[in-house]
């Protein structure tokens, strides 16, 4: 039976890749991973994986938490997982930073264009979507972003500079990483 599983052409589709999105705890788990964060059983990561939508023992039936996104999923957690993954990157989790993160000293003071390659690179394997490298590029907040497709694109922010925490934040957020 796993032979037939993996060999057929759906199990390689495009349409099969990254088309799970990631309940919370795997959120908070690939975070860490992907940061260096050294393993944390303390309650605040259980409070965190709760904030995201999946409180441990919060579930009201004794199926347990589903495997879809429907169960966990609306505009308020999106906004929730962009905003986690922007203070992962910016030190305001504990044990997350990004002084553990192998690529952060090569990328600190290298120009915008090296760092998104970098980080594209370091938590993407190089796969990001043309949207994702270009929010990533200009540091537009895709929240903030004009309704009307038919408007303008925002210009890139001229000051501040965009910085290695925000750009790995802005990464953590994207559909790429929340996506297994």
């Amino acid at each position: 039976m796993l032979v037939t599983i993996v060999t057929s052409p759906e199990f390689y589709s495009r349409s099969a890749y990254r088309s799970k999105v990631k309940t919370p705890f795997e959120l908070v788990v690939s975070t860490m991973r992907a940061l260096g964060a050294t393993p944390d059983t303390t309650p605040r990561m259980v409070q965190l994986v709760g904030r995201l939508g999946q409180p441990v023992f919060g579930r009201l039936t004794p199926d347990g938490w589903p495997d879809q996104g429907e169960a966990w999923m609306n505009t308020g957690a999106i906004l929730e997982r962009i905003n986690f993954g922007m203070n992962a990157a910016a030190g305001r989790v504990p044990g997350m930073s990004l002084d553990r993160w192998p690529p952060a000293p090569s990328l600190r003071g290298a120009p915008l264009p090296a760092q998104v390659d970098g980080v594209v690179a370091a938590l993407f394997a190089g796969d990001v979507s043309t949207d994702t490298r270009e929010i990533l590029t200009s540091g537009r907040n895709p929240l903030t972003a004009p309704a009307d497709t038919t408007a303008p694109k925002r210009v890139a922010m001229a000051s501040p500079p965009l910085g290695l925490p925000a750009l790995v934040g802005l990464a953590l957020g994207a559909p790429e990483f929340q996506r297994r």
